[in-house]
C-alpha cells in the first residue's frame, strides 16, 4: 500500500470515529437552544391565556405558564434587544402572578389581593402583557433577519389584535358563547403559525448560543415551585385567623348592677348568657318587663343514617351522637309607648370546635313588623388556664353586598356580620350579639335569625366565613358549615310563648 492510500484510509477512519461520537442529526435538531426556548415560550403563552375554572387550575396554569415564558426568554435574552426586553417583561409578570398567589394564601393578604385586582393594576398588567407580545415579535424579526428571511411576523401582529379583542370583551363583560369559541379556535391557529415559524428557523437556531446561567432551567423551576408551595402552605396554616384582642375578664364588671341581674334572673333570663354579657349590654335591659327564651342544640357533624321499619315500611333518619353547638335566643321587653325588645343571640361550643379559623355570625333582617334600632353589640369569650378571656369582634358591622342564588338570581342584601377567631388553646368558646328591635306595626311575630358560620379546615385561596356567606360559594361547602337558629315568638301572647 502506497503512502497516499494509507493517508486516505487514516482520514476516512478518523471521520468514522468522530461521527460515532456525535449524536444523530435528529437529536441535535431536537435539543437546540432555539427550539427548546421557543417551545417553552409557546407553551407558556397557552397556559397563561387558556385557563379552566376548576379546582386549583385558575392559579396553577398561569403560574406554570409565566415560568415557562421566563425560562424560554432567559435562554434567548442575549440574542437581540427584542428578546432582552421580552425577558425583563416576563420577569415582571411572573413576579406579579407569584405575589398574587402568595397573597391569596392568607386572609391578611386580602388588601394586597384587592390592590392587585384594582382597575389600575389590571390595566398595567394588560399593558405589560401586550408589550410582551410586541417584544417577542421584535425578537423573532431580528432572528429572521439574521437568518436571511423577511423580518415581518404577521402572526405576532394577529396575536396582538387577538389579545386586544379579548380585552375589549372583558371590559364590556361579554356573556355570549359564540364569539369566545371563535376566538379560541383563532388562538390555536395563531399558536400553530408561530410554531411553524419557529420550526422554519431551526437552522438559525444553530447560530444562537444560550445565555450563560448559574442554575439550569430544571433546577430553577424546581426551586421556584418548592418555594412557592412552602410559602402558600405556611400562609394557609399560620395566617388563617383574625388577630383578636384578647384580655382577662374583670370579675367585678357587673358588680354595680346586681339588682338588675337579679331582676332578669327572676324573669327567666338564662344565667349562662347573663354571665357573659358586658356591663354595657347588661345595662340595656333597664326596666325589663318580661323575658322570652328559646334554646337549641345543633349538630355540626353530618351524623349517621339509621334505617328502621315503621308500619311495614323502611324509614331512614339521621341520628347525631353529639351536637356540638348550643344556641340560645333571649328577648327582653323594654318599656315604651310602642313595644321594644332587646334581642340576644348567644352561642356556646359544647365540645372543642376543632379547626380554629375565621368563624362568623350573620344576622338576617327582621320582618316588616319590626325594625332594628341602633348598632349591634357583643363580644366573644373563652377560657385559658382556668381564667375567662374576652375580646371584641374583629369585625362587627353592616355590609351591603350582591348575593347570588340558583333560585333567586342576583339580589342586593344588607346584613350584620360579626367576624372572629378563637385562640388555639381556648376552651369553653362562646359569644353573643345583641340589638334592639322596635315595633313598626301590630300583629307581627318576632322573628330574629342568626346564622353561625364555622370554618372546618384551611383552604386556598384563603376565604373567611363572611366571604363564604356573602358569595354563597357551593364549592366551599366542605370548608365551611352554616348553623341556622331563629328566635321566634308571638309578642301579643301574655307570656310571649316561643315558637319551636
Amino acid at each position: 500500500m502506497d503512502e497516499q492510500r494509507w493517508e486516505n484510509c487514516e482520514e476516512e477512519q478518523l471521520q468514522q470515529d468522530l461521527s460515532a461520537l456525535l449524536p444523530p442529526e435528529d437529536v441535535v435538531k431536537g435539543t437546540t437552544p432555539w427550539r427548546r426556548a421557543m417551545r417553552q415560550i409557546l407553551a407558556g403563552l397557552i397556559l397563561g391565556t387558556i385557563t379552566f375554572q376548576f379546582s386549583w387550575l385558575p392559579y396553577l396554569l398561569p403560574a406554570v405558564g409565566s415560568v415557562l415564558l421566563w425560562l424560554g426568554a432567559r435562554t434567548l435574552r442575549r440574542e437581540n434587544i427584542g428578546f432582552r426586553v421580552f425577558w425583563l417583561l416576563t420577569l415582571m409578570r411572573t413576579a406579579y402572578i407569584y405575589i398574587d398567589l402568595l397573597a391569596l394564601s392568607s386572609i391578611r393578604g386580602q388588601r394586597l389581593t384587592e390592590l392587585l385586582a384594582s382597575p389600575g393594576a389590571l390595566l398595567l398588567s394588560t399593558a405589560v402583557m401586550l408589550a410582551q407580545i410586541g417584544c417577542l415579535g421584535l425578537g423573532l424579526s431580528g432572528v429572521r433577519k439574521k437568518a436571511g428571511l423577511p423580518a415581518y411576523c404577521g402572526s405576532i401582529v394577529a396575536l396582538l389584535v387577538w389579545y386586544g379583542v379579548v380585552c375589549v370583551l372583558a371590559l364590556v363583560q361579554y356573556a355570549g358563547w359564540l364569539l369566545p369559541l371563535l376566538l379560541l379556535c383563532a388562538y390555536f391557529f395563531l399558536i400553530r403559525s408561530l410554531y411553524r415559524l419557529s420550526s422554519a428557523l431551526d437552522e438559525a437556531g444553530y447560530l444562537i448560543k444560550a445565555a450563560p446561567v448559574r442554575l439550569s432551567n430544571g433546577v430553577l423551576a424546581l426551586a421556584l415551585a418548592v418555594a412557592l408551595c412552602a410559602s402558600i402552605v405556611v400562609g394557609c396554616v399560620f395566617s388563617c385567623q383574625y388577630p383578636m384582642d384578647w384580655s382577662l375578664r374583670q370579675e367585678a364588671e357587673q358588680a354595680q348592677q346586681e339588682p338588675l341581674r337579679q331582676q332578669l334572673l327572676d324573669l327567666g333570663f338564662p344565667q349562662e348568657v347573663l354571665d357573659d354579657l358586658s356591663a354595657e349590654d347588661l345595662a340595656e335591659c333597664q326596666g325589663a318587663l318580661r323575658v322570652v327564651t328559646t334554646e337549641e342544640d345543633i349538630a355540626v357533624n353530618p351524623g349517621r343514617r339509621v334505617t328502621t321499619i315503621q308500619d311495614g315500611a323502611l324509614v331512614s333518619t339521621t341520628e347525631y351522637d353529639v351536637k356540638e353547638m348550643h344556641m340560645t335566643g333571649v328577648a327582653v321587653e323594654l318599656p315604651g309607648t310602642r313595644e321594644r325588645w332587646r334581642i340576644y343571640h348567644h352561642f356556646r361550643w359544647a365540645v372543642d370546635p376543632g379547626f380554629r379559623g375565621t368563624d362568623a355570625l350573620q344576622l338576617w333582617p327582621l320582618n316588616e313588623g319590626w325594625s332594628q334600632k341602633g348598632a349591634v353589640t357583643g363580644r366573644v369569650l373563652c377560657e385559658r388556664e382556668g381564667q375567662v378571656y374576652t375580646a371584641p369582634y374583629y369585625q362587627l358591622q353592616q355590609i351591603t353586598y350582591q348575593n347570588q342564588s340558583w333560585f333567586m338570581g342576583t339580589s342586593t342584601r344588607s346584613d350584620w356580620f360579626a367576624a372572629f377567631s378563637f385562640p388555639q388553646d381556648g376552651t369553653e368558646c362562646r359569644g353573643y350579639v345583641s340589638y334592639e328591635a322596635a315595633e313598626n306595626e301590630d300583629g307581627w311575630l318576632m322573628d330574629s335569625w342568626a346564622n353561625y358560620v364555622h370554618q372546618k379546615k384551611w383552604c386556598y385561596p384563603a376565604q373567611t366565613g363572611v366571604d363564604y356567606r356573602m358569595r354563597n360559594t357551593m364549592s366551599l361547602d366542605d370548608v365551611f358549615v352554616t348553623l341556622q337558629y331563629a328566635l321566634q315568638f308571638d309578642p301579643n301572647e301574655p307570656e310571649g310563648t316561643a315558637i319551636g
